[in-house]
């Protein structure tokens, strides 16, 4: 739904970044939450999944909750 999150916490180059997003569910059920990043040079991550050698992981994390 191409929401914008807010980065919390210290932030470092090429480093894990901490944030938060605040969401209401449209009703109760399961929903699937998904993460794309897009970097400071306006990149975004890629959907494939690769493994984290040579050049660090891909693909979207995904969780699922219950309302």
């Amino acid at each position: 739904m191409g929401r914008g999150a807010r980065l919390i916490g210290e932030t470092l180059t090429n480093a894990w970044a901490l944030w938060e997003l605040d969401w209401d569910p449209p009703g109760e059920g399961k929903h699937v939450l998904a993460v794309r990043v897009t970097d400071a040079a306006g990149n975004h991550q890629i959907a494939g999944h690769s493994g984290i050698y040579p050049s660090g992981s891909t693909g979207f994390h995904r969780v699922i909750v219950r309302v």
